[in-house]
């Protein structure tokens, strides 16, 4: 495995430099709100796995298009390349090559953007999308590693958690994007825009409060087990398991017998879950 080409005591950030070239990657329209200061700062390629339509059939992609246009930012040619519940399928049915097929268009497409920073979805075992995102993430930067001898920096950003909620290793060397109130302003008028997330927009904000909104925080990706809080079990299987039991799908997803087997598969390798 490549080494990780992230902050460290012996090497800056790649967030340093002003012209680094980025690539945001995120498995559902929406998650771009978390990092809006970030964005309209460094106008990244943005890849978007699914259209966001989850069980209600209604696309998100139309949203996080107007939000990226203002940003400043330029879709990436993945960009709701399928469904919640067609991704869901595949992962039942172990689609190695459909998962190997996009895991090498993003890779070429990291290379063809001449991008050296990714910045994604975290592994959290909260939301199955976004762990085999983190891992399709992971294994194409290894090979672009392969394919061109560069080691791309990779950082990941709480999405199920705290916007500062961040691993205890990483605290030190995380990249932290403080908004001005102007940047904070349009933050706010981004999520408030977002009609098809309201409801999320309004329940982050009561629990975490306003304020843990002004930052944006990116800490770098660790291969060694979760991005953030270990768990026994993710939380996905006990919803899909729901998801089960009221005839929505046939079988659960599991981390241990498809998500875990497929990343494998691709060469991402990771610790179990503890």
């Amino acid at each position: 495995m490549p080494k990780d080409r992230c902050a460290s005591a012996d090497q800056p950030s790649p967030f340093a430099e002003s012209n680094y070239r980025a690539a945001l990657v995120v498995a559902h329209p929406g998650h771009e709100m978390r990092v809006h200061g970030w964005l309209e700062a460094a106008c990244p390629a943005v890849f978007v796995l699914t259209d966001g339509s989850g069980r209600a059939s209604r696309s998100r992609l139309a949203s996080t298009e107007r939000l990226l246009s203002r940003a400043g930012a330029q879709p990436g040619t993945i960009f709701g390349r399928t469904t919640d519940r067609r991704l869901y399928d595949r992962l039942l049915r172990r689609d190695c090559d459909w998962f190997d097929a996009l895991t090498d268009e993003l890779a070429d497409e990291l290379i063809r953007l001449d991008v050296d920073t990714v910045v994604g979805d975290p592994r959290e075992a909260a939301i199955m999308a976004h762990d085999v995102l983190h891992g399709v993430i992971d294994a194409a930067i290894d090979r672009v590693a392969a394919r061109t001898g560069r080691l791309l920096a990779s950082y990941a950003f709480p999405l199920d958690l705290s916007p500062l909620a961040c691993p205890a290793q990483s605290r030190a060397i995380s990249h932290c994007v403080a908004l001005d109130n102007a940047a904070y302003r349009r933050k706010l008028a981004a999520a408030r825009d977002y009609s098809e997330l309201q409801d999320e927009v309004d329940a982050a904000l009561s629990k975490y409060g306003p304020d843990s909104f002004r930052h944006n925080l990116l800490f770098p990706v660790s291969r060694d087990g979760l991005c953030c809080d270990n768990a026994t079990k993710p939380a996905y299987e006990t919803h899909g398991e729901q998801l089960v039991a009221q005839g929505v799908y046939p079988d659960v997803v599991r981390w241990s017998d498809h998500v875990h087997p497929l990343l494998s598969a691709l060469g991402a390798t990771y610790a179990e879950v503890a």
